[in-house]
């Protein structure tokens, strides 16, 4: 079979095919089949409409998922606000030490380390983990209006006062940007010059471990030995003997026997808070206290 090219009868390109065949074993004869170009080209104009078809259909949806991720991006996760909307007030001026701590966020995220102190260096999520511990205890905590303050007035920014309306959802992703710029700045400042600041500040204003290491379950090892090492207070608890010793005192010289009267000659804030044998004192405590005939 021999098949080509050829011009049809108006000059447009066509199909021509040529089969030669022995006729009755004895003569050749050629069996020619034309065919026109729309119909020879049929199958390349079907593909082709295809994938323009689904050509079109990909960019349409490719628009509409793009339309709904543009919007996604700028609403809030927590409280679904238009970011948008939001005012493009920049706050206070940024000074050249907020200015260079910013960069080095940005550098450590880039490069994956940050330099704590000359010669000492963590990775970016280890620092990430310990500043955002810092920032969260400058926002919550018993003392974290009395820090708040104190560091602000060094770092010289305005007290941040009433940062949460209620006693749920006080996390500080929950801030206002203004409000969390400030307290990166604070935290900045207590973790600058490591570890030498941040001890001398968490001593003189009596912050130790238990409030540092509070709801941190993983705290990075850079964090954690400073504290362990310079800031571990650990509250004395009196032994089951001295107790006792406090009980018969107090029995001896006529006062009420009650768990603060006990707590209060041990010198503690609470001689039985985490006691196994608690409600053997307490056995202890009633018995005497009926003998007396008084109220416990």
């Amino acid at each position: 079979m021999i098949a080509g090219v050829a011009p049809d009868a108006t000059g447009s390109p066509g199909g021509m095919a040529l089969a030669p065949t022995l006729l009755a074993g004895r003569q050749w004869v050629g069996i020619v089949e034309s065919v026109p170009n729309s119909v020879f080209m049929a199958p390349a104009a079907a593909i082709r409409n295809t994938s323009l078809i689904v050509g079109l259909v990909a960019m349409l949806c490719a628009a509409v998922l793009a339309v709904i991720v543009a919007r996604s991006l700028t609403l809030c996760h927590s409280c679904h606000f238009d970011l948008r909307k939001a005012s493009a007030s920049a706050g206070r001026e940024a000074d050249g030490t907020e200015v260079r701590f910013q960069q080095k966020l940005l550098a450590g995220v880039a490069q994956g380390w940050i330099e704590i102190r000359a010669g000492e260096r963590v990775y970016s999520l280890l620092y990430f983990a310990a500043l955002h511990q810092v920032m969260r205890l400058l926002a919550t905590g018993p003392k974290a209006e009395l820090i708040r303050n104190e560091v602000s007035r060094l770092c010289g920014i305005k007290p941040l006062t009433s940062l949460f309306s209620g006693k749920r959802g006080r996390d500080i992703e929950r801030l206002n940007v203004a409000r969390r710029r400030d307290l990166l700045v604070m935290a900045d400042y207590l973790l600058r010059d490591w570890p030498e600041r941040f001890i001398t500040f968490c001593g003189q204003h009596r912050v130790w471990s238990s409030t540092l290491l509070k709801d941190f379950e993983h705290a990075p090892f850079w964090y954690w030995q400073v504290i362990h090492e310079h800031l571990q207070r650990t509250s004395y608890c009196p032994s089951d003997e001295e107790v006792r010793s406090a009980i018969r005192y107090i029995d001896r010289i006529g006062r009420a026997v009650c768990k603060k009267a006990i707590s209060k000659c041990l010198g503690v804030d609470d001689a039985f808070r985490k006691r196994k044998s608690k409600l053997t004192f307490d056995l202890e405590i009633t018995n005497l206290v009926r003998k007396r005939g008084e109220s416990y």
